[in-house]
């Protein structure tokens, strides 16, 4: 299966994924093999307005982001410390899918997501990353 493990990804992608295991206390598994690219926002977008559960429950994916964003704060730890900072979107599946149907497109990332719509526009360049399998040891 092709992919890099933790420790042969780029700096940048590597703190995302650290971000999200941490947040659950736990080490980065180091057999897991990732991919990553870097997307438009717009693309992004897109592909997290596929969710049926989003499109049915909202008229747009503005009154979606709009109603995320008013329950939200942002955390200053990175919004204000580096605001300029660019951490991956850690998806569920390649972009263009598929994805896990139970989780959606983004597995972690939602509040950068919508502070990345909110601070930049739609051209702008974000990395994603996302686990492809195992490797074997």
């Amino acid at each position: 299966m092709k992919g890099d493990t933790f420790d042969r990804l780029p700096p940048e992608i590597r703190k995302g994924i650290k971000v999200f295991y941490g947040s659950y206390d736990a080490e980065v598994p180091e057999n897991i093999l990732w991919q990553w690219t870097i997307m438009p926002l717009h693309a992004l977008a897109e592909e997290v307005w596929k969710d049926p559960e989003l499109n049915q429950a909202y008229p747009s994916f503005r009154s979606y982001h709009r109603w995320y964003t008013q329950d939200h704060s942002w955390p200053p730890k990175w919004t204000k410390r580096d605001p300029d900072s660019v951490y991956p979107i850690i998806l569920t599946g390649p972009p263009e899918g598929p994805y896990d149907p139970e989780k959606g497109v983004i597995d972690d990332g939602w509040n950068r997501f919508h502070w990345y719509i909110d601070r930049w526009g739609p051209r702008k360049r974000i990395p994603v990353v996302w686990p492809v399998g195992w490797k074997r040891k």
